[in-house]
């Protein structure tokens, strides 16, 4: 759904979502959700921001010492 609600109203700027395949896709790998008509690629690239944050924290921890 945030997704959907990112894409809504940007056809002015060439993104067109492809919502059928928006709702299949899990997120888990990359993906593209873009219709064919858009003109720009829509694409889902899994991230780890929970990992990234403990990895920053870690750096942050070390610099302290």
């Amino acid at each position: 759904s945030v997704r959907k609600k990112v894409c809504e109203n940007m056809k002015w700027a060439g993104i067109v979502l492809d919502e059928k395949r928006n709702r299949r896709i899990s997120g888990n790998e990359i993906s593209l959700i873009n219709d064919s008509k858009s003109k720009v690629k829509i694409v889902i690239i899994p991230t780890e921001e929970e990992l990234a944050i403990c990895f920053e924290g870690i750096k942050l921890l070390r610099q302290k010492r």
